[in-house]
């Protein structure tokens, strides 16, 4: 049987550096026949390799046998199952002390590795003094330039040190998406060129502009309004795409707009939630003046109620949008009874004008309400009748 890799041909029978039997789960034409080749580089597929060590993990004597099972010798592992290892998440200190020794052990697995989770405590645990002050440093930079996906969980941005926010910001050049949850910052989905940014109180500002021109995403999530006023300070590069805002605060209808001014044309789908039901039926001409020129995908959703100032605000925007918009998604909870017919029927006329002839779906969902769902299929489908007569129409109905 050909020898992989690093391996020396063991004697028939025997494993290389034992004296056990090697059990024989297969005959050797066998195995040789799934072997793959590539670039005359010998290769076991993954599936097979898992259920070999499946099938000699269910007999007697498993360890045993697995020592010395020349098919799970080091020299095996990082060539077969390099597939195991793509992901790693490290929970408190400890785990991070095993993942250390994992690496010193195996360090040729270090360029597996594409997404690195670090965990600080566990869900609602937040530490005045992280962990990852004094630990994360010894991540080697054989696995830090190679990782590509970067999540922080439960660690607050602020209390890391200025070495361990260095660390983060500057020895992870290949990293493309960053994500931090559960913390002050609440910043997700995030497709990162040059990252640089560091929290003071009431202030999200850039250390070393000469550097670091901001955040270059692909898809952003806000849910804390206190990032508004970083992004408008300049330090959100162009080429958002796809933005989804969670706002908490009325007033936060002007900073919106300036924010759909500043993302620009670039932004293709735009995803707003209205906690609250005093909306105004008035839009701030920031809103209006937004020149989404390319935007193809909005969604709009509001907590507590069909609302007739939630209707109108809809109304309103779609006669300003100034795009070829695709899919429409409004979203309504807790709607107490049968939806206002008025505004409903002025929805349904826009939506039937010339800036949306290139619409491929309308869809509606209502949760929570107290109307059934068979009467909610009747009332919107006779409200929204154009894009029902275009067969775009979607009537979604969720009771939690």
């Amino acid at each position: 049987m050909r020898t992989l890799p690093g391996q020396k041909r063991a004697s028939k029978g025997h494993t290389r550096g034992t004296s056990g039997a090697t059990p024989a789960l297969f005959p050797s034409s066998q195995v040789d026949a799934l072997i793959m080749y590539e670039d005359t580089v010998p290769c076991i597929p993954p599936e097979l390799t898992d259920k070999v060590i499946d099938f000699v993990a269910e007999e007697e004597d498993a360890k045993l046998v697995l020592k010395n099972c020349s098919l799970a010798c080091r020299a095996w592992l990082p060539r077969s199952r390099h597939h195991l290892f793509r992901c790693f998440t490290v929970k408190e200190r400890w785990g991070f002390s095993k993942f250390l020794d994992f690496l010193e052990y195996y360090p040729e697995l270090s360029v597996n590795i594409q997404t690195l989770e670090l965990h600080e405590g566990g869900f609602g645990y937040m530490d005045n003094d992280p962990w990852m002050n004094y630990d994360v440093a010894a991540i080697p930079n054989s696995v830090t330039s190679h990782i590509r996906s970067l999540h922080l969980e439960n660690m607050h941005w602020g209390l890391l040190s200025s070495d361990a926010r260095e660390f983060f910001t500057t020895q992870f050049p290949a990293v493309e998406s960053f994500s931090i949850a559960r913390t002050a910052v609440s910043l997700s989905f995030l497709t990162v060129r040059d990252i640089g940014w560091e929290e003071y109180p009431d202030k999200f500002a850039l250390e070393n502009t000469q550097r670091h021109h901001g955040l270059h995403i692909d898809s952003l999530l806000l849910v804390d309004h206190a990032l508004f006023p970083w992004i408008l300070e300049g330090h959100l590069a162009p080429g958002v795409r796809t933005l989804e805002i969670r706002q908490n605060d009325i007033g936060d209808i002007e900073v919106i707009g300036r924010i759909l001014q500043h993302i620009g044309p670039s932004l293709e789908e735009l995803n707003i939630h209205f906690p609250f039901t005093h909306l105004g039926s008035s839009l701030h001409p920031t809103v209006v003046d937004s020149k989404s020129a390319n935007l193809e995908v909005l969604t709009l959703a509001q907590s507590d109620a069909d609302t007739f100032d939630y209707l109108s605000w809809i109304n309103r925007f779609l006669s300003k949008v100034r795009s070829q918009i695709r899919r429409v998604h409004i979203t309504m909870k807790g709607v107490p009874a049968r939806p206002p017919l008025g505004y409903w029927l002025c929805i349904n006329a826009t939506l039937g004008t010339e800036m949306f002839k290139n619409l491929e779906e309308v869809v509606v969902t209502i949760n929570r309400s107290l109307i059934g769902p068979q009467e909610a299929a009747e009332v919107y489908t006779r409200y929204l009748s154009i894009p029902k007569q275009r067969g775009l129409l979607r009537i979604e109905y969720m009771s939690t």
